[in-house]
């Protein structure tokens, strides 16, 4: 461990658009420096334009930044469908941010330099197309250079790949310059003075990996036990809807068939059919959207737990082994849950079966049907998050 922290630099490159990508990197950098850094005695210093640089002049707006941002130890470039405006020297910010990393690399004195794509879904009618033809051109670039760069599809995934690079580059930073001066032991709580937690409670964790880890999965199980509730109610909403559409096809029909000459109470049905779709519309995307908030923080605790312990010196084979089978369990109860939820779309969907006399009820039914298939493909996108995680953490074991 080090004599006194060593303070790691991460240069944040992007378009000014990736907001929500630099917050999470600001957020990783924070969790490595916490769960990894107060044992290995470094911490993670995000460094962005919007928090480091100031107003000032220069022959272009680009070199007050280089300037103000000064010298860093990680260069962590992120891209979008969005390249930026030009510098006068390059075709935007990211571009010459960038080439200046590599530049520094060649001279035998650079950072380490990350660099991420998103891949999920592009609109085409909601983008540039030619600034989307320049992020895939600089893609080809960099690929044809030999730089090695990750693509991600969502936020979650983002999280995953850069706290597994930040971990590792990190650790090497560190050990790298304990060997240069030497190494002595320092009081492990020195990081923890800002903690969430009581002091106490941060100590123990800062001096026992094992506390530290099944804390984290302590978390991680409260955290997907609010998915697994807001699951339930979601089951429950989609049921109760289907078993009505099934009641309101059987009135109508009898209806139709003459077997029942009023029309009063399919009328009565229909309306309150509607009304039981339009609130369902409303109210499944704000449940989704909290059952995906819980699922990606899951993931992040239970990830940050594996960490802890890959990085262990005093690891035991049996703490690793319940970190991950406790990743299995989750891995499971995911696909678990998105089987149910295809097979709800289904029983609904099949339910649906109504003349076209009644589209405000077939078109409501179709969007509902699209808000399911659409939380289907983000669960379909973590399960091979997690699964692919879980994999390198094995992998890291087998080595």
């Amino acid at each position: 461990m080090l004599a006194e922290f060593l303070n790691i630099r991460v240069f944040v490159s992007s378009p000014g658009n990736l907001g929500a990508e630099r917050d999470i990197v600001k957020q990783v950098c924070s969790e490595v420096s916490r769960d990894i850094g107060v044992r290995a005695g470094f911490r993670l210093e995000p460094i962005l334009w919007e928090s480091h640089t100031y107003p000032g002049m220069a022959e272009r707006s680009q070199q007050v930044i280089t300037d103000q941002v000064g010298d860093y130890d990680i260069y962590l470039g992120v891209m979008g469908q969005y390249f930026g405006s030009d510098t006068g020297l390059y075709g935007s910010g990211t571009e010459e941010e960038f080439e200046d990393a590599i530049r520094l690399r060649e001279d035998g004195q650079g950072p380490k330099v990350q660099f991420y794509f998103s891949v999920g879904n592009v609109e085409l009618r909601s983008i540039d197309i030619k600034q989307y033809e320049k992020v895939l051109e600089f893609k080809r670039s960099i690929g044809v250079r030999g730089i090695f760069y990750r693509e991600f599809e969502d936020l979650t995934a983002f999280s995953s790949v850069v706290r597994m690079a930040l971990s590792a580059d990190s650790q090497q930073i560190a050990s790298a310059y304990s060997a240069s001066i030497g190494v002595a032991e320092i009081e492990p709580t020195a990081l923890t003075k800002d903690s969430q937690d009581s002091p106490n409670l941060s100590s123990l964790m800062a001096r026992s990996d094992g506390i530290a880890a099944q804390y984290l999965i302590i978390q991680a199980v409260k955290s997907f036990d609010r998915h697994t509730a807001g699951f339930n109610k979601l089951s429950s909403l989609t049921e109760v809807f289907s078993k009505s559409i099934i009641k309101f096809n059987r009135e109508a029909s009898r209806v139709s068939s003459g077997k029942n000459k009023s029309t009063t109470q399919v009328a009565k049905s229909f309306e309150a059919l509607l009304k039981m779709l339009e609130r369902q519309i409303v109210e499944f995307p704000e449940i989704s959207g909290e059952m995906e908030e819980s699922v990606s923080e899951a993931f992040s605790l239970f990830q940050r737990a594996a960490l802890i312990l890959s990085a262990s010196k005093n690891l035991k084979a049996d703490e690793m082994a319940d970190v991950l089978a406790a990743m299995d369990g989750f891995l499971g109860a995911l696909v678990s849950v998105k089987e149910a939820v295809n097979l709800a779309e289904g029983q609904m969907l099949e339910a649906l079966t109504i003349s076209d006399e009644l589209p405000r009820l077939t078109y409501g039914g179709q969007i509902y049907s699209a808000i399911l298939k659409d939380f289907v493909i983000f669960m379909d996108r973590t399960i091979l998050t997690v699964s692919s995680s879980i994999d390198e953490f094995r992998n890291l074991q087998s080595d």
